[in-house]
């Protein structure tokens, strides 16, 4: 199968299994911005139910981007498990669906003779992405005066004579003088 939509037809009593590796810029809608993801797969298996079918499965994959601390290009991976529930046939006034349902986004109502799985996989993809990229928490970062990486401590070596005035950040030094009642005072210990 090398599509994420899927034919109604082809959904038997058994069930159907679905194991796709889909483009990731074939998920990605017109309107979208392009997410940074290296590949994404998606098994499970769709499952009938009186006038519903059911997806329960997971979506792997990994995200490429800059470490927040180190700035290298790494992969996070991702692993999401999923369960959707997709209405096939119209809904009644009255039966086992409920109208929140489908209003809350929990119950996907399908157009037409297939089920498209990708928008909801592009869905889970981008709300998934992590707010900082920190793939190692040992990370420790780069030096804040020469840029070299401080995990790596054969590359980074800082001198011991170094004053703490030339490494303190003087980014709001010039503050000080603007309020010169409000610079610290030195402390007697």
């Amino acid at each position: 199968m090398a599509s994420l939509r899927i034919p109604l037809s082809r959904i038997t009593a058994a069930g159907l299994s679905v194991d796709v590796s889909p483009d990731v810029q074939a998920l990605k809608p017109a309107d979208a911005e392009a997410l940074d993801a290296l590949r994404v797969r998606v098994r499970g298996t769709l499952t009938p139910a009186v006038g519903q079918a059911l997806f329960q499965g997971r979506i792997t994959g990994a995200y490429r981007g800059n470490c927040d601390r180190c700035l290298q290009t790494v992969e996070l991976p991702f692993d999401f498990e999923v369960l959707w529930a997709f209405a096939t046939e119209p809904m009644a006034d009255e039966g086992d669906t409920d109208e929140d349902d489908v209003d809350d986004g929990q119950i996907v109502v399908v157009a037409g003779d297939e089920i498209d799985l990708g928008p909801l996989v592009w869905e889970e993809m981008v709300l998934g992405l992590p707010s900082r990229f920190i793939p190692n928490p040992d990370d420790a970062g780069q030096c804040v005066e020469c840029g070299a990486d401080l995990t790596e401590p054969l590359v980074w070596r800082q001198e011991n004579d170094v004053d703490s005035d030339q490494t303190s950040n003087k980014g709001l030094a010039g503050l000080g003088d603007l309020f010169p009642g409000l610079k610290p005072k030195d402390s007697e210990e």
